[in-house]
């Protein structure tokens, strides 16, 4: 999927700082020097006045990437990206990645360098939740995942007028207005800045207008995990599929989904939780029995990371709460830390590709 240089390097920004656990703080940035105020009115590199950007939204029964998540998401996560940066783990290994990736974006792109110094965008400093909300992922296609991801946090308006104004590739680019937003659709890659800043982009558009139009779709199903780090819903029709698919060892246990499952990950204690919500008492308890079994057949003793994971499986914990079957396990500390020397790794490998 072709993608201007500007664009593509925004959105791997926005995907690197949110993804990858970006960290940021309490502050508000200064504007760069010389940088014009954001305004509501946006005008185009060819000239004319686009469509105005709407008011700024009222509050959201959810707040920040939480209100962009709606219906149709085949899955739904979310992360506290402030929380996520106090972790000392994240900080040794990550951040230092991503500094990296971020000066070495504005050095060999200087549209991207104008963009950034026009807009005074800091994502360390300014993007605070993200939330990606996936496509069908039991479609046939190209193999190209189908969804789109939104950033919050205390971020400016005009981003999208500041793309257009600092961009030189962005010839084959359309702006286009989804729901009242002006937004950029460049060959099928949606960017566009929502009502209170928020910046979403992906490539499927039907999600993005979703997001607008009728948000805040699974705010109950992440309040079941409180305040964890990093949350993840799937549906119960998301589940049902993929427990019902040909040689699932499963299968039998579809019928008996009657709601969202939910994932959270608490960074701090490095502690795992799975909730799966069923039609009654009793499946719970079924499926609490058949975990319990399936786990103490995991071979103990292993050595090395293996090892280790298999150890924090082995003692896992599972029970039946009311009409859910829940599932707690402690990651092991050393796991977590080579996993964020991974995703270091992988950032570098992307400045050097």
């Amino acid at each position: 999927m072709p993608t201007s240089s500007t664009l593509k390097h925004s959105l791997v920004a926005a995907c690197l700082f949110s993804v990858c656990l970006a960290g940021c703080k309490d502050k508000k940035k200064a504007p760069a020097e010389g940088t014009p105020a954001a305004t509501n009115k946006v005008e185009s590199k060819t000239g004319g006045d686009l469509a105005p950007a709407k008011p700024d939204a009222p509050a959201s029964a959810s707040s920040g990437a939480l209100a962009y998540l709606p219906e149709g998401c085949t899955i739904a996560m979310h992360a506290d990206l402030k929380s996520l940066a106090a972790n000392p783990v994240i900080e040794a290994n990550v951040m230092p990645a991503l500094r990296e990736a971020l000066a070495a974006g504005a050095k060999k792109e200087k549209d991207f360098a104008a963009f950034m110094e026009a807009t005074g965008l800091d994502p360390f400093a300014d993007f605070h939740e993200f939330s990606v909300c996936a496509g069908d992922l039991f479609s046939v296609g190209d193999g190209t995942p189908k969804g789109f991801m939104t950033v919050t946090g205390d971020i400016d308006k005009g981003i999208i007028d500041a793309l257009l104004k600092n961009s030189d590739d962005l010839d084959k680019a359309k702006v286009v207005d989804i729901k009242g937003q002006t937004s950029i659709d460049d060959e099928g890659a949606v960017f566009t800045q929502m009502a209170d800043g928020s910046l979403s982009g992906g490539n499927l558009r039907a999600l993005v207008e979703a997001a607008i139009d009728k948000p805040n779709a699974f705010a109950a199903d992440f309040e079941t995990l409180g305040n964890a780090d990093m949350r993840i819903v799937i549906p119960a029709t998301t589940v049902t599929k993929g427990l019902g698919m040909p040689g699932s060892p499963f299968a039998q246990f579809a019928e008996k989904i009657d709601g969202a499952t939910t994932v959270g990950l608490d960074v701090g204690t490095t502690t795992l939780t799975v909730k799966i919500a069923t039609v009654d008492e009793t499946s719970a308890t079924e499926i609490a029995g058949m975990a319990k079994l399936m786990l103490g057949q995991v071979p103990k003793g292993g050595e090395g990371p293996e090892g280790a994971m298999m150890a924090a499986l082995a003692a896992a914990k599972t029970s039946g709460e009311g009409k859910h079957f829940v599932l707690t396990m402690q990651l092991p500390a050393e796991q977590f830390e080579t996993a964020s020397k991974l995703i270091a790794d992988a950032i570098r490998a992307e400045i050097g590709g």
